[in-house]
């Protein structure tokens, strides 16, 4: 009977879901001589917090004070706000006047690349058959590709035959 008691209440142990009562009476279980073998394995765990309740501190830890030491805190906090300041005010000022120049007359020249529109016209064509030829051997490898993977993918979405 006390076995199928020591049982259940460890189930519920191991669920989180003893009172503190039946925690008290697996540790006093745990604790006598009449645990039986079957449980054994638990007497460590149940007996650890009663060995631990003894321990006791051979001495008071306490925390050490410092000793004040002589001289003047200097409460930085004021110059470090002041230096942040100048910095903003320098900033702002560069910027201002960076933005304030005439533009150079060279600076947005534009200079046309090809002679005529002609030209142009077939650089781009060019440009664009290129990228076409690349485009068209990616969608063909990848193609290849999938027809490759299909016996796979027959494989991983064949219906479950429960």
């Amino acid at each position: 009977m006390e076995e199928n008691k020591i049982r259940e209440i460890l189930e519920k142990y191991w669920e989180g879901e003893t009172s503190l009562e039946e925690e008290k009476e697996l540790r006093s279980y745990f604790a006598s001589s009449q645990v039986s073998d079957e449980f054994a394995p638990f007497i460590p765990l149940f007996t650890f917090f009663e060995q631990e309740q003894l321990v006791e501190m051979k001495s008071e830890i306490t925390k050490p004070v410092a000793e004040k030491q002589g001289g003047k805190v200097i409460n930085l906090r004021w110059a470090i706000n002041v230096a942040a300041s100048i910095a903003i005010f320098a900033l702002m000022f560069l910027v201002n006047k960076q933005l304030k120049q005439e533009p150079n007359a060279n600076q947005f020249a534009y200079e046309d690349t090809y002679q005529s529109p002609e030209e142009a016209l077939k650089e781009v064509k060019l440009a664009l058959l290129y990228v076409s030829e690349k485009m068209n051997k990616g969608v063909s490898t990848t193609a290849h590709s999938l027809e490759k993977m299909q016996p796979l993918d027959e494989i991983i979405n064949v219906p479950d035959r429960r």
